[in-house]
């Protein structure tokens, strides 16, 4: 399972939002979830979010950054061909 998170100036919701899915997909259901990929994209954010992103990574989630904001969808459809994992 891939969970694709988008991120553009989230700085002040990109901790709470990693906490929770961490939570919920690597800690108590990892059993469920054979294989579990969390993939942030920081879609140019001006804002620190690439910045705390790589400061912050834990195990289980990786992050990528576009050099500029491309939107939402961009941001998306970059995750989905960076995926390692089967199931998206």
């Amino acid at each position: 399972l891939t969970v694709v998170i988008p991120a553009y100036n989230e700085v002040n919701r990109i901790g709470p939002t990693l906490a929770s899915y961490s939570e919920y997909l690597l800690g108590n259901r990892q059993s469920y979830f054979s294989s579990v990929q969390i993939l942030v994209i920081d879609d140019g954010s001006t804002d620190g979010t690439a910045k705390w992103i790589e400061s912050k990574c834990i195990k289980g989630v990786d992050c990528e950054s576009l050099p500029t904001n491309q939107g939402k969808g961009a941001a998306v459809a970059f995750g989905v061909q960076q995926v390692k994992k089967e199931g998206l």
